[in-house]
Formats: structure tokens, C-alpha cells, sequence
């Protein structure tokens, strides 16, 4: 679940007092993951784990350059992927 649909959640059952059933139907996902959302939220005052590890590695390439990257490869299908990393570099700053 998105932060915002957790954040929802923990406001449509304290400030508007909607049940866990109709909370559930309203963000599209199963009970156990609202009970989920209100017990982190009322053991940590926040809507995620704060212990829980991030899982998986941080991306190396974001939308703007993976954006560059695919008007760069149609506008040049034949570019050599060293001339694509140049190009990365020089616009996006990734190496």
C-alpha cells in the first residue's frame, strides 16, 4: 500500500469513524492489511515500520534518465553504449 492510501486509512477510521469492513472496500485491499496499517500507526504514530529494512537496492537510474536514455535510443538506435553513458552523464549526472 501507497503512504497516501495508508495515511487515508488511519484517517478514515480516528477522524471519521468508518468501520474496518467499509475502510477495506474504500482502499481496495484486504482487512488484514487495514488492522495492519492501524497497528503500526497506533504502536509508532506512523503508518510504516519504522524498524523494517528497505528491501532491494536503490535504483541507479531515475525517471528523468531513464526518460533520456529512451529519447536517446530512438533517436539513435545504433548509439554504442559508451556514448550512452556519456550522455547519461553529462544530462543526468549518473555515472
Amino acid at each position: 500500500l501507497s503512504d497516501e492510501k495508508r495515511r487515508s486509512i488511519v484517517r478514515w477510521r480516528y477522524e471519521e469513524n468508518l468501520r474496518v469492513d467499509d475502510i477495506a472496500a474504500l482502499a481496495r485491499c484486504d482487512r488484514s492489511n487495514v488492522y495492519r496499517v492501524l497497528r503500526l500507526y497506533h504502536e509508532h504514530g506512523q503508518v510504516r515500520d519504522p524498524y523494517r529494512q528497505q528491501r532491494g537496492r536503490k535504483r541507479a537510474i531515475d525517471m528523468i534518465g531513464r526518460n533520456v536514455m529512451v529519447s536517446e535510443i530512438s533517436a539513435n538506435p545504433a548509439i554504442h553504449l559508451d556514448e550512452l553513458q556519456t550522455v547519461l552523464l553529462e544530462r543526468c549526472d549518473i555515472d
